[in-house]
């Protein structure tokens, strides 16, 4: 019997169901103090991330002007901090639109938020410092922080699939109740070996191998064209090779 046949497709398969947000950053883990972290303002003056921390919880989102998803986050997230804010919750958005942020790059920022209508914290990850140090796999991606700046949750590219389990996550930090998981639909189930094949796309796409994350996902898909986490990873991989 060849023992490494049988291990390796073995040892892939139980790293492939690794939860995602495993995936949104190859450098930062769930409990990493980002408390001490600091960014720059829109005016390039320092921003220390200690003084807008949330009293119970902080999302930290990586975001570009070019990314579609990104305009979404922008806005959705807006719509929590309204609800939200006088429970405990801020948001800091950190622009990561090139290593080197222009002024144009900065007015470009400035009217994504006027888009979304941002009455949040701005900020810009100049060099791309903190990008490069956490290992941002998607733009873009969500680091969710408790009261003290710990990271309790991550989420990559902003997936539609996992919208609703991000807005439990910081619900659950600002003692809102959710609803019922009695009440709430059951995961789908997909043909085939499709569900493997993602798994195995999401452990490409954590080790920032790409192509390989793709050939996968394509593979995800001829088993189940239907695949909605294939579907969106796919959509996301491939808006970050632009």
């Amino acid at each position: 019997m060849n023992l490494k046949k049988i291990l390796i497709p073995l040892i892939l398969s139980l790293l492939a169901i690794l939860p995602l947000e495993a995936h949104a950053f190859r450098r930062l883990a769930i409990g990493d103090d980002l408390s001490k972290v600091v960014i720059s303002k829109m005016d390039k003056s320092p921003m220390p991330i200690s003084e807008y921390l949330g009293e119970r919880a902080t999302l930290l989102l990586f975001f570009a002007t070019w990314s579609p998803r990104s305009a979404e986050a922008l806005e959705d997230f807006e719509g929590y901090y309204e609800k939200w804010a006088d429970l405990g919750l801020n948001v800091i958005a950190v622009n990561v639109e090139h290593n080197t942020i222009t002024d144009v790059d900065r007015e470009l920022v400035a009217e994504a938020a006027r888009a979304a209508k941002v009455k949040y914290t701005l900020g810009v990850d100049e060099e791309l410092s903190l990008y490069n140090r956490y290992g941002v796999s998607a733009v873009p991606s969500t680091a969710l922080l408790d009261g003290a700046g710990k990271v309790s949750y991550m989420l990559p590219g902003y997936p539609g699939f996992l919208r609703d389990e991000l807005k439990e996550k910081v619900m659950e930090l600002v003692g809102v109740a959710t609803a019922d998981k009695k009440n709430q639909p059951k995961a789908p189930v997909y043909k085939g070996k499709s569900e493997r094949y993602y798994r195995m796309a999401l452990l490409f796409s954590k080790k920032g191998m790409t192509g390989r994350a793709l050939e996968s996902l394509e593979k995800a898909l001829v088993e189940d064209p239907e695949h909605t986490g294939a579907l969106e990873l796919k959509r996301t991989l491939e808006e970050n090779l632009k």
